[in-house]
């Protein structure tokens, strides 16, 4: 957070992308819906290989953005 505070001192907006900076006062977040990209994902998949066996790894517990990718797949 230390960059946080140092960039804030000095009016710097401050912007994150993909993860958002929590207890921040951010100027703008830009993401992507994980949930869309991992229906996305399958749906593309199923397209180019409709029969077989799949594994589905779903990332580490602590990343939302893996849950989302997981609950879209």
């Amino acid at each position: 957070m230390r960059i946080v505070r140092a960039a804030k001192a000095k009016q710097v907006p401050l912007l994150c992308y993909e993860r958002l900076v929590r207890d921040a006062d951010v100027s703008l977040f830009i993401g992507v819906n994980a949930l869309a990209v991992g229906l996305l994902q399958a749906d593309f998949l199923s397209q180019q290989a409709p029969k077989g066996n799949y594994v589905l790894i779903g990332g580490s517990p602590t990343d939302i953005n893996a849950k989302g990718l997981h609950d879209g797949q």
